[in-house]
């Protein structure tokens, strides 16, 4: 599936997650007896999952941080937001090489070969607008489902152990860009402060993946 039918298929997802989100406000705007107007949260995630892509031998386990700002749509179940985050997910690429090595100077000085593996880091950051629909189940647990939509900031870099005839590491920064990205979502908010959320980050194929966060919201300005 080429980029352009990518993005259409996100954009496409996102609406209508988006769309079912506020429609169940007009279907219920007493379903959550949440008393506070804005909440700041900050927290961690695990990251797992990734996209499968044949160059890499395997993947590692990733992490990230975020921060997010959420308003509460008056007396609905609905919270509007803004998310930032940045993520690592590694993986491990295998490979032969045969190349020159350059001094200071970039002046060749010799050759080496060899058989490699690299780990690939792949790093991003997002930036998106959210949108959550909120369930009480009692008075210390409520329930959310939603999605967030922005963009990711992504970049690739390698730092290679070559064994061969010589031994020799080195790092390379292949590429950067940005990428459109959606964030389907899903968790509880334990007793007004810990939230757990599981989700995945569909964006640039090699900085997809899965994950799963632990966040501390700070409730502020009662409504």
């Amino acid at each position: 599936m080429n980029t352009h039918l990518n993005h259409t298929l996100i954009a496409t997802i996102a609406t209508l997650m988006l769309s079912t989100a506020f429609h169940a406000v007009a279907q219920d705007s007493n379903h959550s007896t949440n008393d506070y107007r804005w909440k700041i949260e900050l927290g961690a995630s695990m990251d797992f999952l990734q996209d499968k892509m044949p160059q890499f031998h395997h993947n590692k386990l990733g992490g990230g941080l975020y921060i997010e700002t959420r308003y509460r749509i008056g007396e609905t179940p609905v919270d509007v937001g803004l998310y930032g985050s940045w993520s690592a997910v590694p993986r491990v690429h295998r490979t032969s090489f045969n190349g020159e090595i350059f001094d200071e100077n970039n002046q060749p000085i010799g050759t080496f070969k060899g058989y490699g593996e690299g780990d690939v880091g792949f790093s991003a950051v997002n930036v998106m607008a959210t949108v959550s629909y909120n369930h009480r189940f009692s008075r210390h647990c409520e329930g959310f489902v939603g999605a967030g939509i922005g963009i990711c900031s992504y970049q690739q870099g390698k730092n290679w152990e070559v064994i061969g005839e010589d031994e020799i590491s080195f790092t390379t920064v292949d590429h950067g860009g940005i990428s459109l990205a959606l964030m389907p979502r899903a968790g509880v908010l334990l007793f007004n402060h810990l939230r757990l959320t599981a989700g995945y980050k569909m964006q640039e194929k090699g900085n997809r993946h899965a994950f799963v966060s632990v966040g501390f919201v700070i409730p502020i300005g009662k409504r």
